[in-house]
């Protein structure tokens, strides 16, 4: 007989009279008291007929305002959030689970695209019974809880979207970004939209140092999903746009468009901006004098970074997060104009860094000769902490040198450490390349940086502890410099 109504449900939602609906809410409500109030565990019984009408009244909302603001009346939602209290002391997934996915994907129903629903619904749960549901280690439940987030948040709702940001608790956001981890793929698409919302709206600062202040593993899995968000989406560059551009498929211009959209609401903030440079000098300047002994200490050799305090692994962790932000931010023009603007202290810093990373144990070979053999899978080896500093350090000095002849005088002096990284290294991929970008942007349009290029052949070795760089291009990438009567930094074959 259930499933029948719920056939029915579903094919004619629309001509359920109040009455109906009210007598389902009272079974629900009689389920709820009486497990709640219970003294021992529900029987299969009350929990089958509790989820075979959550889903009744599931199907109700679907699409039918009527429904919706019926169901979602204060006194009934208040019903639902006693039954997810309870859950939160009792839960035990291979009982309860499908009655509480079933319960929150009811509450979704009924505040899709209803905005009196959704005032309901957030002043109901918010925070505490949302809090409960992303607790629980379900992957449909942690799905459905964010579905209802998002279109609580989503659009005109302000004050919503300020209450769950400013919120000093923080435990909200710090759930979601905990789960996007744990369940990798699954379960987590409307948990990327509502970081995605957020994002948009709330500055990182807010972010980082209010909403997550309690949480350093949490705010760098934030700037991680903004980065890994940013390489997935790609830079768009306005500025740059051409007719090939214009004429792409419509998969690709919704894509294009989504990525204008986030950078120009993220990144394009000169808020958020001028965060990520400051908390790049900053961390840059706490490795190089708090955490001298830190940096000497990490070889590329997985017990080394695995015996290491959680505390400087997150340090680290935030740097290279902040450090891919800022090459991101660098490689889309009209941001480049404002870091390059930055009194050089941002490129400063960065060869400092890399300098000083370069002069581990006064040798380079520990870097060099890291090989996957060293670590028992692929994944160790990205999870290390300095993974691809060296090549993301050597790329935003790079972009940070692109027609900018102050900068370019700036690095005069660090030429030999920048062509020092033309090396395979495991831990660095395609570092190689970006130090020949970086090279080619220091050396265009500037006589005096050309002229030390010119003079490599002839310095060549110079006692112990010198390179002889031009040497080193040739054997490791298998070509030649050279300057041509433009002043433009060229690569040709080598000559057999």
């Amino acid at each position: 007989m259930w499933k029948t109504r719920c056939i029915i449900c579903t094919i004619r939602r629309e001509s359920f009279t109040y009455e109906q609906i009210d007598i389902l809410k009272c079974i629900a409500c009689y389920c709820i008291d009486v497990i709640c109030t219970g003294t021992g565990a529900p029987s299969n019984e009350q929990l089958a007929v509790l989820v075979l009408v959550f889903k009744l009244l599931r199907n109700l909302c679907a699409q039918v305002k009527r429904n919706q603001n019926q169901i979602g009346q204060t006194q009934f939602l208040d019903e639902l959030k006693r039954f997810i209290l309870w859950n939160n002391d009792n839960f035990e997934l291979y009982q309860y689970g499908p009655v509480v996915a079933c319960l929150t994907q009811l509450i979704g129903n009924i505040c899709v695209t209803n905005d009196s629903s959704q005032g309901e619904v957030w002043y109901a749960l918010y925070p505490i019974a949302f809090k409960s549901l992303l607790s629980m280690n379900s992957s449909s439940i942690f799905e459905a809880t964010c579905m209802v987030i998002f279109n609580c948040i989503r659009g005109n709702a302000q004050e919503r979207m300020k209450s769950l940001f400013v919120d000093t608790d923080g435990t909200i956001i710090s759930l979601i970004l905990n789960s996007l981890k744990t369940l990798k793929e699954s379960g987590t698409e409307w948990a990327v939209l509502v970081l995605e919302e957020l994002l948009s709206i709330a500055p990182l600062s807010t972010l980082c140092h209010s909403t997550l202040s309690s949480y350093p593993r949490e705010r760098v899995s934030l700037l991680e999903f903004l980065l890994a968000y940013c390489d997935e989406l790609g830079v768009p560059d306005s500025s740059r746009e051409d007719e090939e551009s214009l004429v792409a498929d419509d998969e690709a211009f919704l894509l294009r468009s989504k990525a204008q959209s986030f950078f120009q609401s993220v990144l394009h903030s000169h808020s958020n901006l001028h965060y990520l440079m400051d908390q790049y000098q900053l961390l840059v300047t706490q490795l190089l004098f708090d955490h001298k002994e830190l940096l000497a200490s990490l070889q590329c050799i997985e017990s080394t970074y695995r015996s290491l305090e959680d505390s400087a692994v997150i340090t680290l962790k935030h740097l290279v997060s902040v450090l891919g932000l800022l090459c991101q931010s660098s490689s889309c023009h009209s941001l480049l104009q404002v870091i390059q603007e930055k009194e050089s202290l941002i490129l400063h810093s960065s060869i400092d860094f890399l300098s000083s990373l370069s002069k581990l144990d006064g040798s380079l070979e520990s870097a060099r000769n890291v090989s996957h053999s060293s670590f028992s899978s692929s994944s160790d080896l990205t999870a290390h902490p300095l993974y691809g500093i060296k090549r993301d350090l050597v790329r935003l000095i790079g972009n940070l040198c692109y027609q900018c002849k102050k900068n370019q005088d700036q690095v005069h002096d660090s030429i030999p450490l920048l062509l020092n990284q033309c090396n395979i290294e495991h831990m660095n991929p395609y570092i190689q390349q970006w130090s020949l970008w970086a090279i080619r942007n220091i050396c265009e349009g500037n006589p005096a940086n050309q002229e030390i290029i010119r003079n490599i052949e002839k310095r060549g070795n110079q006692g112990e502890g010198s390179i002889n760089v031009a040497s080193q291009l040739e054997d490791s990438l298998g070509c030649e410099v050279e300057i041509d009567k433009n002043g433009k930094l060229r690569l040709k074959k080598k000559k057999s």
